[in-house]
C-alpha cells in the first residue's frame, strides 16, 4: 500500500525512498495537480542542520539554485522549488534516474564498458554544464560521480539517450574571478581533490574543478580508474608528489582519438593549477565539437575546396544540420495545428501552449534560415562560444554555391516555413493578448508577469533561447489549470504533446551525427 505525506502542494511516496544521510532523506513526490509527473524532494530536519558548517552548505546550494534558477541547461540538475516548515527544509528537483557511480557499477558488474562515442558524449555533457557554472563564475568544489546525476529520455526506445547533470552545489562557490587566487574552506572527497586543496597551505582558484574533472574523465575513459590506484590518504599524497615532479603520464588507447583522449587527461592532472587548461581552451577541445569539421578552424580553407570528395561530405554534413532544423519546425507546427481541432481554442492556457509550440517551432526554422542567408546575429548563441564563426560561414558559402537541387529544394521550403511561419504567430499574438487581458480583467488583475510577457510581438522579433520556452512550455503543462484539460486527450497526443520540451535535448544542434532525421517525427 502506497504511503504519502505531504509538503506545501506536493504529496510525498514515503515508501519510494531515494537516498538517506546523516541529515535528511531524499524521497519521491508529486504535485497534488498531477501525479504524472514525478519529482524528488531532499528533506532535511533542522534539528540536524543547526550546527554552524551544515546550514552554511545548505545556505550555499540554496544560493547557487537562486543564481541559476533562470538558466535553463539540460546538463545542471534543475531545482523546482523550496520549501521550509517548522521542523524541515526541503528541496524539490527534478527526478533522476541514477547517478553515474551507480552507472559504473552496473556496467563494471556485466563486464561492459561504455564506447568511444558514449564517452565523449559523456564528457561533453558534463562540460556543458560545468560551461554553465563557469558563466556565471561558480566553482563547484565536489566533482565526483556521485554528483553527475543521470536521466534516460525514451527508455528503451531506438532514440533512448542519457543525460548526464551536475548535481549537489552545497560545497560551491560564486568567485568575482574564477582565476583569482584566494583562500577558500578546505571541501570536496578526497580522491578527487586537487593539490592545491589536499595542501591546506595553498590559495586555489576554480581551477580546481578542472583537476576534479580530469580524474572524473580518466574514470570514464579507463573503465572507473584512477590515474593511480590510491585508496588512501598516504597513496594520493604519494601520487601528488609524483606528478609535482614529473607531470602525468596519461595511457594511451589505441584507436584513432587515443592521442586525443590522452592530451585532454594530461592538460588536467596537472599538479601545478597555474599551468593547467583554461576552462575556455577546455570548452574548445575536439572531443566538445566532436572532431566536426564544420565546427573546427581550419588554416587553409583553400585546402577542402581541392578535395571533391571532402566537400561533398561537408555539404551533406551542412544539408542535415538543415534537414534536422527543417523537421523539428514541422514536428512542432503539425502539433501546434492538432491542438487547434480539439474545440478548446476559448482556453487561455491552451492558447498559450499551442502559441509557444509554434514559437518553438518558429527559433529552429529561424536557425536555419540565417544559416541559408549567414545571418549572423540569430546563429545559435553557443557557436560563438565553441566555434571558429568565418570558418562556419565560409563553410555555409561554399554549401549554398554548390548549388545542387536537393539542397536548393531544401532552402526554399525552410525560407517558406519562415515567413509563413512568421506571420501566423504574429497574427496569433493579438488574440492571445486580448483573452490574457479578458482574463486579467475577470480576475481583477492589472499587472502583467513575467510569463505573459512572451506574449508580444517584441518578443516574437527578438532572439529566443529555444530551451528557456521549452522550460515555460513545460510550466504550462504541469501547471494546475492546464493539468486537468490536457489529461483528458488521446493518449498519444499526450505524449507528442509532453516530448516538446526536449526536443533539444533528443536533437542537438551539434550532435546531429548521433542520431537519425527520421527519428525526429518518431514518437
Amino acid at each position: 500500500m502506497q504511503q504519502i505525506e505531504q509538503r506545501g502542494d506536493y504529496i510525498i511516496k514515503t515508501n519510494q525512498l531515494l537516498g538517506q544521510g546523516s541529515f535528511g532523506r531524499v524521497l519521491q513526490c508529486y504535485k497534488k495537480v498531477n501525479q504524472d509527473v514525478l519529482y524528488c524532494m531532499k528533506i532535511l530536519m533542522k534539528p540536524n542542520i543547526s550546527e554552524k558548517k551544515i546550514r552554511n552548505t545548505l545556505e550555499a546550494e540554496l544560493k547557487i539554485f537562486k543564481q541559476l534558477k533562470d538558466i535553463y541547461s539540460d546538463n545542471l540538475v534543475k531545482l523546482i522549488d523550496h520549501i521550509e516548515t517548522d521542523d524541515e527544509f526541503c528541496f524539490v528537483m527534478e527526478l533522476c534516474d541514477d547517478d553515474l557511480e551507480k552507472l559504473f557499477s552496473k556496467y563494471k558488474k556485466n563486464n561492459k564498458w561504455f564506447n568511444r562515442q558514449e564517452q565523449f558524449n559523456m564528457i561533453r555533457q558534463i562540460l556543458k554544464g560545468a560551461q554553465i557554472l563557469r558563466k556565471k563564475k561558480i566553482v563547484h568544489r565536489d566533482i565526483k560521480p556521485q554528483n553527475i546525476l543521470v536521466k534516460v529520455l525514451n527508455p528503451n526506445q531506438i532514440d533512448q539517450k542519457r543525460i548526464f547533470k551536475l548535481a549537489d552545489f552545497g560545497f560551491s562557490k560564486t568567485l568575482n574571478d574564477i582565476y583569482e587566487q584566494q583562500d577558500m574552506s578546505r571541501v570536496g572527497t578526497y580522491n578527487y581533490l586537487a593539490p592545491e586543496i589536499y595542501y591546506k597551505d595553498q590559495f586555489f582558484s576554480g581551477k580546481c574543478d578542472i583537476y576534479s574533472y580530469g580524474i572524473l574523465f580518466h574514470q570514464i575513459l579507463f573503465y572507473r580508474r584512477y590515474p593511480e590506484q590510491y585508496n588512501t590518504q598516504q597513496q594520493l599524497h604519494n601520487f601528488f608528489q609524483r606528478i609535482k615532479e614529473d607531470p602525468f603520464k596519461c595511457e594511451i588507447v589505441e584507436d584513432q582519438d587515443g592521442k586525443l583522449v590522452a592530451d585532454l587527461i594530461e592538460k588536467m592532472i596537472l599538479y601545478d593549477q597555474n599551468k593547467r587548461i583554461s576552462f575556455e581552451d577546455l570548452f574548445q577541445y575536439e572531443i566538445i565539437l566532436l572532431k566536426d569539421p564544420l565546427f573546427q578552424p581550419m588554416t587553409q580553407i583553400n585546402k577542402i575546396q581541392k578535395i571533391d570528395e571532402d566537400n561533398q561530405q561537408i555539404f551533406q554534413r551542412i544539408y542535415t544540420i538543415l534537414d534536422n532544423l527543417y523537421r523539428k519546425s514541422m514536428l512542432c507546427k503539425t502539433i501546434a495545428e492538432e491542438f487547434s481541432k480539439l474545440n478548446q481554442q476559448d482556453n487561455i492556457n491552451i492558447l498559450k501552449i499551442q502559441y509557444i509550440i509554434k514559437q518553438i517551432g518558429f527559433q529552429e526554422i529561424k536557425r536555419g534560415f540565417a544559416m541559408i542567408h549567414q545571418i549572423i546575429s540569430d546563429f545559435l548563441p553557443i557557436i560563438f562560444e565553441l566555434c571558429d564563426v568565418p570558418h562556419f560561414i565560409s563553410l555555409l558559402k561554399l554549401y549554398f554555391q554548390d548549388n545542387n537541387n536537393k539542397q536548393q529544394e531544401l532552402s526554399q521550403k525552410i525560407k517558406m516555413e519562415f515567413f509563413s511561419q512568421q506571420k501566423t504567430l504574429t497574427n496569433d499574438i493579438s488574440n492571445i493578448k486580448f483573452k490574457i487581458y479578458q482574463q486579467k480583467q475577470q480576475q481583477n488583475i492589472s499587472n502583467i508577469t513575467k510569463d505573459d510577457q512572451i506574449f508580444s510581438l517584441e518578443t516574437l522579433i527578438e532572439k529566443q533561447q529555444i530551451e528557456v520556452l521549452c522550460e515555460q512550455l513545460q510550466n504550462l503543462i504541469d501547471s494546475k489549470q492546464t493539468c486537468e484539460i490536457i489529461n483528458n486527450y488521446d493518449i498519444d497526443f499526450l505524449k507528442k504533446i509532453k516530448q516538446i520540451p526536449t526536443i533539444e535535448s533528443r536533437f542537438d544542434f551539434f550532435e546531429y551525427k548521433l542520431y537519425k532525421s527520421d527519428q525526429i517525427f518518431q514518437y
